[in-house]
């Protein structure tokens, strides 16, 4: 029988579980037939990055981006960029986020959490003074062992003079080239 009143002991009942759930109307206020009272809201919240003019130069879309709340830290890709009308920029976060800890993020009004994109992934290899690669022939880049022998190798990253290659050990002795004479 329909009372238009809400009872403590009357059950609500949603399409799939789990659910999101944000009570619309306040507590004690009247609804009538046909109005919201309770929104199911998708099994996980959006998130977006709003980022100044100036940093959104350095950032691209498909860059990896790390959001945290306390301790728990999940892992997103950043989509498009989208210029707001106050100067900033907005973009989607997509991934896996909160997976099981949604019940972290408040369901009403928006919640601030830290994020981190890397702007230069992280780099490991054998390290080589940039002055010890050769050009090949080719046009790729090698070492010359002291035997003479040229190897090739694969620059993966190039800072400050020195390069991380892929194709030598590391430890592996390799000749630098002498000094011009003056």
């Amino acid at each position: 029988r329909q009372t238009g009143v809400v009872a403590p002991a009357d059950l609500l009942f949603v399409e799939r579980l789990p659910a999101r759930l944000e009570v619309v109307a306040p507590v004690g206020s009247r609804v009538g037939p046909g109005e919201v009272f309770v929104r199911v809201l998708g099994a996980t919240p959006s998130f977006t990055a709003t980022v100044s003019g100036s940093t959104r130069a350095e950032l691209a879309t498909g860059m990896t981006v790390t959001i945290t709340s306390g301790a728990t830290t999940w892992t997103g890709v950043l989509g498009t960029f989208e210029a707001t009308p106050d100067g900033r920029y907005i973009a989607s976060i997509s991934g896996n986020l909160c997976a099981e800890a949604c019940e972290m993020i408040p369901v009403q009004g928006e919640t601030a959490l830290a994020g981190k994109v890397v702007l230069v992934p992280e780099r490991t290899g054998v390290v080589v003074p940039v002055s010890a690669l050769v050009q090949q022939p080719s046009g790729a880049a090698a070492v010359t062992l002291p035997n003479g022998t040229i190897r090739g190798v694969t620059v993966v990253a190039e800072a400050d003079g020195f390069a991380i290659v892929k194709g030598i050990d590391a430890g592996a002795t390799i000749l630098l080239p002498a000094a011009p004479s003056p």
